[in-house]
């Protein structure tokens, strides 16, 4: 059996067929639009989902990242959306009006926080400051944050499934550049002054006890937060691992408060009848020491 090293069709030995260059005309590449900051944003493929109306929209070119704000409406309201677009995957947060008057207060304290205290550049990587609020089932985490290339603010969204017999929660987030932290305080200054009124009325349920954060130590902070469904009330507890970011919640059906609530005032008792006897016994022990010295 013989090898040739020619074409089978009869071409030269030893040398590579080349591809045919393409007939007809080519159509010219383009090259990604470059949009200014404070900018209309662009058109985007696609539509609203159904039922969902666009009513204002900006692009905001900040560094290498895009950032899009809109003001939507559906049968449930009007409200804000945010997208980072610097990533190959999206990320996008999503707030009511009443909330994104309250992040803007925030945000607006952040950056004044900012503008007085300047980067640290013998530490990089610290946090410079954090604010968190609650509406309903939502949670914000406003991180004033800094390391090699800069400070940033850096704001993440949790969705509590809100069921007694689901634990489940979504986070969201994006992050702006410390510069950037202007421009977007104007687009939201801007669209909840032209768009927010009629839509300021957050739906909380007045029947429900506030949402309560109680810091503790190793750096956890454990979160209160009431619900409500068809099955009744009940009491989400989380917490929350800064180091790591972790977070782990447990749903207690209102109707198991109560022995959940004795159960903790007997523990705390021997808690403290344990100290308590632990002092006094150290005191004996002193005492004791000081008489045979």
């Amino acid at each position: 059996m013989s090898v040739s090293s020619g074409d089978e069709q009869g071409g030269q030995p030893g040398k590579r067929r080349t591809a045919a260059p393409p007939i007809g005309p080519q159509r010219p590449r383009r090259s990604p639009p470059q949009n200014k900051p404070g900018a209309a944003a662009p058109a985007r493929t696609g539509g609203p989902p159904p039922g969902e109306e666009d009513i204002a929209s900006k692009c905001l070119q900040l560094g290498f990242k895009r950032f899009y704000v809109d003001v939507k409406q559906n049968a449930r309201g009007r409200f804000v959306k945010m997208a980072e677009m610097g990533s190959s995957i999206p990320s996008r947060l999503t707030l009511s009006m009443s909330t994104a008057a309250a992040l803007t207060e925030k945000i607006e304290e952040l950056k004044q926080y900012s503008e007085a205290h300047p980067p640290d550049a013998e530490n990089p990587y610290m946090e410079a400051k954090s604010i968190t609020l609650t509406f309903d089932t939502r949670r914000y985490y406003l991180d004033l944050k800094q390391n090699q290339h800069g400070r940033f603010l850096r704001i993440a969204q949790t969705i509590s499934a809100m069921t007694a017999h689901d634990n489940r929660a979504t986070r969201n987030q994006v992050v702006v550049p410390d510069e950037g932290i202007g421009p977007l305080l104007e687009t939201l200054r801007e669209f909840i002054r032209d768009h927010g009124e009629g839509y300021m009325t957050e739906t909380t349920s007045p029947d429900l006890p506030p949402s309560k954060s109680i810091r503790g130590v190793g750096g956890k902070t454990f979160f209160l937060d009431a619900g409500a469904n068809d099955r009744g009330s009940f009491l989400r507890i989380t917490e929350f691992k800064s180091a790591s970011g972790q977070r782990q919640s447990v749903t207690i059906p209102s109707q198991t408060l109560v022995q959940i609530r004795d159960a903790i005032n007997e523990a705390l008792e021997k808690f403290e009848s344990k100290a308590t006897d632990g002092s006094a016994a150290h005191v004996d022990h002193e005492q004791m020491e000081t008489a045979a010295n």
